[in-house]
């Protein structure tokens, strides 16, 4: 059954429906932003697996996450095989090739999102969980599948392009299409990959992605660390923590004292030793929403543009202490991988102008101002920050109170297409919805079944895309 075009939203559509549904909500267009796994939620899981080819290939999609843990053993089947390349004894990449008997031609390839630095080079857990659960019904209807752990953890765009590139051309035989598929910063590589090489791919799924870039995420994190260290210090007024300048004295904080020029490396070390930085986050989080009527983690989240939870859900303070936790966990892991793979500090906040606290001319003159390094600046605009020209059909779904991935960056995103004369190209689905990916089985349908329907792959006759499928057009 054909697509009903009514149900395609463009560009402009987007922007007038998100206006609609924030300005009823509470006046704001954008949304938190922290968080790292997308959720999956299996209901009505046997009914969307009832043999049609691509509701499996949806909730091969809503298995994208942002971690990777321990590695867990995986089952691979016959038409499937891993390849390990090591050095030295030491693993550099794990990829996972599947190539069916009967092979439609098209392959379908997987970037996952965030890997912590440090963790060990390892295909990570959501992509295990695509190859014991998925795989078997995907081969069996004659798609290809590869994947790839990339050579680097961390801040892997750069690395994750070549690749993933090597990949398709290293794939046995010849594919007449492929299409990438990838979650959170896996969103930002398929992105640049299909602005980059606009000859090699055919169209792109890209799930709750940073797509107004790596330079505005780095703003975006920074921002909540440098308010945050303003908010929450250890004594108010009795100075702030430190953590991106070089300073002469120690410095006190709810974490401890942390040693002077060392604040990355404090944070770091000590997150890695075990001490339980979340866990103080959260306490000092939840005391403030409890016995403070949250009035400093208000000001946080209205400055710094994070969107709350549902303010009738019961465990609200919980929500909001995670995201928090959450956020400046980033902040903490990522910054000195970032900082050390773009060969400087990309954060800089000198000329920033900070509204929406009790008092701004106060939050002005002492919250931290950091001078940032600029080849690095250059490095993470190259490594990536979207240019808004797809070439080829591009989707993108995204939770409108993203605490991760605000959704303001599908909007920077969908303008750039816009004034590059390339709207045509993206269609969006916003779903309104609190976290970081949250997205439900038949969401991910309808954004894939979308992408097949603009590449032009045929659809089976059971699959129908409607408007309980496409959340933008409720």
């Amino acid at each position: 059954m054909k697509i009903n075009k009514t149900l395609l939203p463009t560009t402009l559509d987007l922007a007038i429906r998100v206006n609609a549904i924030e300005h009823a909500r509470n006046g704001e267009i954008d949304d938190l932003g922290c968080g790292n796994v997308i959720k999956i939620i299996f209901r009505d899981t046997t009914r969307l697996l009832s043999g049609m080819a691509v509701n499996v290939l949806a909730l091969f999609i809503v298995l994208v996450a942002n971690t990777a843990h321990a590695q867990s053993s995986i089952t691979l089947p016959a038409d499937c095989s891993t390849v390990v390349d090591a050095e030295s004894g030491q693993i550099e990449e794990i990829k996972i090739v599947c190539k069916p008997a009967e092979w439609n031609g098209i392959l379908v390839v997987y970037a996952h999102g965030f890997v912590p630095p440090g963790e060990g080079i390892q295909i990570p857990d959501d992509t295990i969980v695509v190859a014991q659960l998925l795989l078997p019904e995907l081969l069996a209807n004659g798609f290809g599948f590869a994947a790839t752990s990339y050579r680097k953890n961390g801040y892997a765009v750069e690395q994750a392009e070549k690749d993933i590139n090597a990949l398709v051309n290293n794939y046995p035989g010849n594919p007449n299409r492929v299409l990438l598929v990838g979650g959170s910063e896996g969103a930002l590589i398929i992105t640049a990959l299909i602005e980059k090489y606009r000859n090699r791919y055919d169209g792109g799924l890209a799930l709750c992605g940073p797509l107004a870039g790596t330079d505005y995420a780095v703003q975006y994190f920074g921002d909540f660390r440098v308010i945050f260290d303003y908010l929450f210090p250890t004594h108010p007024g009795d100075g702030l923590p430190v953590f991106f300048t070089d300073v002469d004295n120690p410095v006190e904080s709810i974490f401890g004292v942390i040693p002077p020029n060392k604040g990355n490396q404090f944070w770091e070390a000590n997150w890695k030793s075990g001490i339980d930085y979340k866990g103080r986050i959260k306490e000092t989080i939840l005391d403030d929403l409890n016995n403070n009527n949250g009035e400093r983690t208000k000001q946080l989240f209205n400055v710094v543009r994070v969107s709350m939870p549902d303010p009738g859900d019961p465990e609200d303070p919980d929500i909001v202490a995670e995201a928090v936790s959450d956020i400046l966990s980033y902040n903490i892991r990522e910054f000195n991988d970032l900082g050390e793979t773009a060969g400087g500090d990309p954060y800089g906040n000198k000329r920033r102008w900070y509204w929406g606290s009790d008092n701004d001319w106060i939050l002005n003159f002492r919250v931290e101002r950091v001078s940032p390094d600029r080849s690095a600046r250059a490095y993470v605009r190259e490594y990536y920050t979207p240019m808004g020209k797809p070439s080829v059909p591009l989707v993108a779904i995204h939770t409108l109170r993203d605490e991760i991935v605000p959704f303001r960056n599908e909007v920077i995103y969908a303008l750039k297409t816009l004034f590059n004369g390339s709207a045509d190209k993206l269609r969006s689905i916003p779903v309104d919805r609190f976290g970081h990916c949250e997205f439900e089985p038949q969401e991910a349908l309808g954004a894939f079944g979308l992408l097949l329907s603009q590449v032009g792959i045929p659809l089976p006759n059971e699959f129908e895309v409607n408007r309980a499928l496409l959340p933008v057009a409720r």
